[in-house]
């Protein structure tokens, strides 16, 4: 066996970690379904190595290790091949030395260099009256990197480094009011609609949502309107200038039915970015969730198998899949699309380590046939862009696509031609991840956290085309296509709302004047996740909201248990304050 991952991991190493001696492992890991996964070996590296090794520090260098036991002397049958290198910080460049508004008499590094020299002479004029003493160094770059460190904070990222590490931090939520919505009382009542000071304030929590993922959560903090967090967290971003950081308050709820206010307040965050010196590809500059958009499969006649030629193709990746059909009006070549000719979407989930999977299906009693495959890895793809990749063709049996599909470098030989496949990944979560955001509660989350943003008519309009085409796109295809059902709501019926300036529902009061009782439950319908935000319409019950609190927590501990049977990746999962 030769397993092949070509997968990329970014760690951050900071003092506490070179100080306590660690050591980077990689450790490779037998996955079993029933039982304990087992330990095939192991192979660990001196930070300090890394660090200091001149072939290893700010470039990546290739390696072959043998495998190792938990006992150092004790070996294990295997080698492994991966690449490895540390990366500091950049320092100041000369951009942002002229853009900085802290030193305006500062325009170079020279200059910055000198003006830190007169500082410490004036600080320390006996130490600098020895040449080269001691002291004077150690001062002079203590100030440089403080003095360097002030001035990128109050500049923009230069353009030639987008990779980096980013830095946030939750100060406080100050002015926090809550509205009463299901309040009662007389029209010459003139009681305030908000309280800010109040028994009845949840204890709370923030979330931080990085690129459409739940990466951070703090603690409960107890109940009050102006709630202190000072929690921060750090992350590799791969590039700043296509990156969304959300910030989400969220009231710490033992049941659905405890809430019942919309909120309001003013947070006060921190963030600050430093990039790295690492040049990578574009295509590794992209997002992890998304939506990939295959146009179309073509390929010449004399370019692939003639038994292939009028089969129908099934598009799937980890959580989503869908149908093309042979398109007759093409002579020259044979060509595949979508239903009715409509362009296939497809959700993504953790793309750097995800594939696109295309087999020729054939019609038989029972299960169908796949007598030959293709295979697209998605971290070869640039985000946004539609490019057109010519795929192998592969015989399809069970264990040449089980391969093709587990490893990113495959040795195959019963090719059978070649396949045009035309491929454009739009980042971010999309109507197409409703099925998904089911199944997984940290996804459910961040879905929750765009409806909302589209109810306030925060997220660009660019989005519309997408959310129309989402609705006959690939709905009207067969039950073997994901992604389409209306289950949590969806952006569907949102962009309806948000996005067409399509009056809220229940506003003005006029909304039933002349509608049939149809009109009435369809009007409904399509505002029903707005409503049901704001505790309106059925939710603003609470027995209604029990009610749908109890079904959520009995299909979560359903779903646990289902997945206990299946293979999982060891994911990194949500950080958690301490």
């Amino acid at each position: 066996m030769e397993p092949s991952w070509h997968e990329t991991a970014f760690l951050l190493v900071g003092p506490n970690e070179v100080d306590a001696g660690e050591r980077l492992r990689v450790q490779l890991w037998d996955s079993d379904r029933n039982s304990a996964d087992d330990d095939l070996g192991r192979v660990e590296v001196d930070l300090k190595e890394l660090m200091s090794d001149p072939s290893s520090f700010a470039q990546i260098s290739d390696r072959s290790d043998e495998l190792r036991a938990l006992s150092p002397n004790e070996g294990m049958p295997g080698l492994l091949s991966w690449r490895v290198g540390y990366f500091p910080k950049i320092r100041i460049q000369k951009a942002q030395i002229e853009e900085q508004p802290l030193e305006s008499n500062v325009k170079s590094i020279q200059q910055l260099k000198d003006a830190v020299a007169q500082d410490v002479y004036r600080k320390m004029r006996e130490a600098s009256s020895q040449n080269g003493s001691p002291e004077s160094g150690q001062q002079m770059a203590q100030d440089l990197k403080s003095r360097e460190d002030s001035m990128i904070a109050s500049t923009s990222p230069p353009q030639d480094f987008p990779m980096g590490i980013l830095s946030l931090q939750i100060h406080q939520i100050s002015a926090l009011e809550y509205e009463r919505i299901n309040k009662s009382r007389d029209d010459n009542d003139t009681a305030d609609d908000t309280v800010a000071h109040s028994d009845d304030l949840p204890s709370s929590y923030c979330t931080i949502i990085l690129n459409h993922q739940k990466i951070f959560k703090t603690r409960t903090k107890p109940k009050s309107s102006e709630p202190f967090f000072n929690a921060a967290t750090e992350r590799f971003i791969r590039d700043v200038n296509c990156t969304v950081a959300t910030f989400l308050y969220a009231p710490y709820e033992l049941t659905f039915a405890s809430g019942g206010m919309r909120k309001y307040g003013r947070a006060r965050i921190s963030l600050m970015f430093r990039p790295i010196g690492l040049h990578l590809s574009p295509s590794s500059l992209g997002w992890d969730y998304g939506t990939l958009e295959v146009s179309d499969c073509k390929s010449p006649l004399d370019k692939i198998s003639p038994v292939l030629h009028d089969l129908r193709l099934k598009a799937r990746t980890s959580v989503s899949r869908g149908k093309m059909y042979k398109e007759e009006t093409c002579t020259e070549e044979v060509c595949w699309r979508g239903k009715k000719g409509r362009i296939l979407r497809l959700a993504v989930q953790q793309r750097y380590r995800s594939c696109l999977v295309i087999e020729f299906r054939k019609y038989r009693l029972g299960v169908d046939a796949t007598p030959a495959f293709a295979v697209l890895w998605l971290q070869d793809i640039v985000d946004e862009e539609e490019i057109t990749i010519r795929l192998p063709i592969f015989s399809g049996s069970k264990a040449n696509l089980k391969r093709a599909e587990s490893n990113y470098t495959y040795n195959l030989k019963e090719q059978l031609g070649t396949i045009a496949v035309t491929v454009k990944f739009w980042r971010g979560l999309g109507p197409y991840h409703q099925r998904l955001a089911i199944k997984n509660n940290a996804i459910q989350d961040v879905w929750e956290v765009l409806n909302t943003a589209m109810d306030n008519k925060e997220i660009n309009n660019a989005m519309i085309e997408d959310i129309d085409t989402a609705e006959d796109s690939s709905s009207s295809e067969s039950s073997d296509e994901e992604g389409n059902t209306n289950s949590i709501g969806g952006l569907r019926k949102q962009a309806k709302t948000a996005f067409k300036n399509k009056p809220p529902f229940g506003n003005g009061g006029n909304e039933h004047s002349g509608a049939t009782p149809f009109k009435q439950l369809q009007e409904y319908n399509d505002h029903s996740d707005q409503l049901h935000r704001h505790h309106r319409g059925l939710m603003q019950w609470k027995g209604a909201r029990t009610a749908k609190w109890m079904k959520s927590k009995i299909a979560d501990s359903t779903a646990q248990v289902t997945d206990s049977l299946k293979h999982h990746n060891r994911d990194p999962g949500v950080e958690k304050e301490v």
